[in-house]
């Protein structure tokens, strides 16, 4: 994890924003009820019973005891929330790892789900990760790299982020191909591994192949060929560092 680039902590007067969008959420709510119960859509207003609940209510929809606490570098952001002054929850993603980018609209706005490709993921109201500039910027350079390297991306997420207007992000139109020429051992392996291939190596009675012996017979693959989705590494960008750390993958490096 490289250096925190940028941090934001919302802080009191987001806490009364939000206090003051919740009051008006709970009064404009309370008259539509009436109204469609035949009352006055106002008549409450002299029930200070229903001032203090609307105002109670108000003031815990805001979590004031709460905090979200932002953190991003070059490739990688975190969130923490913050309760009663303990961290509660720790969310990292890889920026620039994305298998899943989602938006939909909500109540609270439009919120948006960043799914890596190790599983982790954040989700939240777009307006929150633009509260810093500098936090958005990270955010959305990382989802443009993503996309360009395949990650999936719904219709109404495209449409927020504005993708379509970015020339530069060529969106596929068919199955692309794994070049595993370029690949390390590690990853090949990584390929072995998935269920279909494992198939395929036990058809042509060769499920001891090694990384080699695959690329050597196979030097290029679809990513249609894989039952899980491709990473994005094995499809676009210069030849990935080999990961010696498997030495099952590199017997000939460690005998």
């Amino acid at each position: 994890m490289g250096p925190v680039l940028a941090w934001h902590k919302e802080n009191k007067r987001g806490k009364l924003r939000g206090f003051f969008i919740s009051l008006a959420i709970l009064i404009v709510g309370m008259a539509i009820i009436l109204t469609f119960q035949g009352d006055g859509p106002f008549d409450w207003m002299v029930s200070w019973q229903v001032w203090t609940a609307i105002l109670v209510g108000s003031y815990l929809m805001t979590s004031p005891f709460t905090y979200v606490v932002f953190s991003a570098g070059a490739d990688w952001l975190k969130v923490d929330m913050v309760r009663f002054g303990r961290l509660k929850r720790s969310i990292f993603v890889r920026l620039y790892e994305l298998r899943t980018i989602k938006a939909k609209p909500e109540p609270v706005g439009i919120t948006f789900e960043l799914i890596d490709r190790k599983g982790d993921g954040v989700d939240g109201a777009i307006h929150e990760f633009q509260k810093d500039p500098l936090i958005w910027d990270l955010v959305y350079n990382g989802i443009l790299h993503s996309v360009a390297a395949g990650a999936e991306v719904n219709a109404f997420a495209r449409q927020q982020l504005r993708l379509d207007d970015v020339r530069e992000l060529q969106y596929p139109r068919g199955p692309r191909a794994i070049d595993l020429t370029r690949l390390p051992d590690h990853e090949v392996r990584r390929i072995m591994e998935d269920p279909i291939m494992r198939e395929l190596l036990r058809v042509i009675e060769e499920p001891d192949m090694t990384p080699a012996q695959f690329r050597d017979k196979f030097q290029e693959l679809r990513e249609d060929m894989l039952s899980d989705p491709a990473d994005p590494a094995w499809l676009v960008g210069e030849p990935l560092e080999a990961d010696y750390s498997d030495r099952s993958s590199y017997p000939d490096r460690f005998s």
